[in-house]
């Protein structure tokens, strides 16, 4: 609403009552702190269930004078960031620790996923000493799980207790040592105790929450971050990984590993927390799902990503084979152009240095490279050299340096289109 607007008409409009009712709480904190984000109107327009009042609540909270501000560069599809609680599909269940390990050995527990071998695990100590709290009948944090599937849940917290308790019941695999109140079962596995410890483990009941069918794949995503063990913290990408199992696990999985991946990078992406599989998501979004798409999420690189796993998940076999060439080729053109110097910073021609790989310089001539046929590809390797030097100069220029250190949405086209130029220029010599 205009200030000419307000003046000549002054009378506040009414906002349905059920909104009314704590309007006035938005409107103080926004004379507080000066303004208000759209965001904030969005999340409080949700808990409410009126998400189609937005138009009408900025009008009523503009007539107070109050700022409204967008989110960065582009208000398209904002709706992809709010985290609708009541989206959040969550059933809180007690489950003995028999019961838990009955799950266990028939395989109705995912504990086996490539990101979580890879967890450091507790000692056997830490282990004993937790085996222990259930003898002394100490109190459990809960366990969380996406149980999406019910017959085989997916952990997203509680992995360090449940591996213990399979190693210790299950697998035999150590034997209490390091004990503090019960040093006399040191050297004891699990059944040689007591039988009253034994039923004492047993009939723990552990308080579980549980992530139902129908919860979005961006909520689990968020809950998985919030929710998961600081100490032993998710990086984004092996979130997606236990999320979206299937052809894009896969794909990701063997692109990463393919000596023309490994070359290009010079191996300098670490693989421990599939960083090297984010970069290529990240390739395959803007190239397969495109930068408008990217938009339609609010530029969220998390949302993004998401979806071009999921649309990885639906290709089929003929288009994953497709998919792999085409990035085969985009590596192979990359090092025969740029050796060992491809996806990084260059200041000069010879390269005094070489400079960390650049996530953004990756995502953009790998794209640019992508697009062009085998003929092309061939005469811009004859022109290193002058792609070299362009590329030098490009680097050079202050918009373009800014451009490739941030995900904003104009900044992004901006990158993607001045490979491109650099590309056409080169190929129409």
């Amino acid at each position: 609403m205009s200030f000419l607007n307000m003046l000549f008409n002054p009378s506040p409009m009414v906002l349905p009552q059920k909104l009314q009712e704590d309007i006035d709480s938005l409107v103080k904190i926004a004379h507080t702190k000066g303004s208000l984000q759209s965001v904030t109107i969005m999340h409080w327009l949700n808990e409410k269930g009126m998400p189609d009042a937005y138009s009408d609540v900025v009008d009523y909270l503009q007539f107070q004078f109050i700022t409204i501000v967008e989110d960065d560069e582009t208000t398209a599809s904002n709706t992809q960031r709010i985290l609708d609680s009541n989206k959040i599909l969550i059933q809180q269940k007690p489950l003995s620790i028999e019961g838990i390990i009955n799950r266990l050995k028939h395989n109705e527990i995912n504990l086996d996923t490539d990101f979580q071998r890879k967890r450091s695990l507790w000692d056997d100590e830490t282990k004993s000493q937790f085996i222990e709290s259930l003898m002394l009948r100490i109190p459990i944090p809960p366990l969380y799980f996406d149980g999406t599937d019910d017959d085989y849940w997916l952990v997203i917290d509680g992995l360090q207790r449940l591996s213990s308790l399979k190693e210790f019941i299950i697998d035999k695999s150590f034997k209490l040592t390091g004990l503090e109140y019960f040093s006399d079962y040191n050297g004891c596995g699990y059944d040689a105790l007591p039988r009253s410890y034994i039923r004492r483990i047993d009939e723990t009941q552990l308080s579980l929450y549980l992530l139902m069918p129908g919860t979005p794949f961006n909520i689990k995503f968020n809950i998985f971050k919030r929710i998961n063990t600081p100490g032993l913290k998710l990086e984004n990408q092996e979130i997606r990984h236990a999320l979206y199992q299937g052809a894009a696990t896969k794909l990701l999985k063997a692109l990463s590993e393919t000596v023309e991946f490994k070359n290009a990078t010079a191996n300098s992406i670490p693989s421990d927390r599939m960083l090297d599989r984010e970069f290529i998501l990240r390739y395959m979004g803007f190239k397969y799902l495109g930068i408008d798409q990217f938009k339609q999420c609010g530029a969220s690189i998390e949302v993004f990503l998401n979806q071009t796993m999921e649309y990885l998940n639906d290709c089929t076999e003929k288009q994953i084979k497709e998919i792999k060439e085409i990035f085969i080729r985009s590596m192979n053109c990359a090092y025969n152009i740029f050796g060992e110097y491809a996806f990084r910073r260059i200041s000069g021609i010879p390269p005094v240095k070489r400079n960390p790989i650049n996530v953004a310089l990756f995502e953009s001539w790998s794209i640019g490279l992508s697009n062009l046929t085998e003929e092309e590809q061939i005469k811009l390797k004859e022109n290193k050299k002058i792609v070299l030097n362009l590329f030098v100069e490009t680097l050079q220029n202050h918009t373009y340096s800014s451009d490739i250190n941030t995900a904003k949405y104009n900044s992004v086209k901006r990158r993607l289109e001045t490979v491109n130029q650099i590309i056409d220029e080169v190929l129409n010599k």
